[in-house]
C-alpha cells in the first residue's frame, strides 16, 4: 500500500496541472449573445480603478450595437474568477450583462444611485480584444457611433 501511495504522490508532483475548468457557452452564436447581453460595444480602456467590491473600467467608446450611446462610459464590474481582466490602453468588443444582484444591493460598488446597475463581463463570453474580434464584429453587423 505504501508503494501505491508513493506512486500516486510522484504522479501528482510530476503533473503540474491536474485539472482545468472549461467554459460553458450560454449562447449559440454572436447574434444570440448580442440578444442576451445588456450592452454590446467596442472601445478602448482609458482607466481601470479598483474598488473593494469590484472594478470600474472607463472606456472611450467607438461603436455601439446595444446599450447607451455614450462616447465615454464607466462600466462598474462585479469581479469573479471568470471576469475579463481589462487592460488600460487596450481595445475590446464588450458583451456586458447586468449583474443579477445589482438592483437589490443599494450602495453596491458605491454607484451614485440605487438605479445604476453593476455589470459582469465573463471571460467565458464573447468579449475579446478588438484585434482578435474581426469575425465577431462582422457577425454583429452595423453599429452606431456614439
Amino acid at each position: 500500500m505504501k508503494a501505491f501511495a508513493a506512486v500516486v504522490a510522484a504522479a501528482i508532483l510530476a503533473c503540474p496541472v491536474l485539472g482545468r475548468a472549461e467554459c460553458v457557452r450560454l449562447w449559440k452564436d454572436i447574434p444570440d449573445a448580442r440578444r442576451m447581453s445588456t450592452m454590446v460595444f467596442s472601445g478602448t480602456v482609458t482607466e481601470v480603478k479598483g474598488d473593494p467590491d469590484g472594478v470600474f473600467v472607463t472606456f472611450k467608446v467607438d461603436r455601439v450595437w446595444k446599450g447607451p450611446q455614450k462616447r465615454q462610459f464607466v462600466l462598474p464590474l462585479y469581479v469573479t474568477l471568470d471576469t475579463v481582466n481589462f487592460v488600460k490602453g487596450a481595445s475590446y468588443v464588450v458583451f456586458a450583462d447586468r449583474h443579477i444582484a445589482s438592483p437589490s444591493i443599494p450602495g453596491s460598488m458605491r454607484v451614485p444611485t440605487e438605479s445604476e446597475p453593476v455589470f459582469e463581463v465573463s471571460a467565458c463570453g464573447p468579449t475579446k480584444p478588438l484585434q482578435e474580434a474581426q469575425a465577431t464584429v462582422a457577425q454583429l453587423g452595423r453599429a452606431t457611433k456614439p
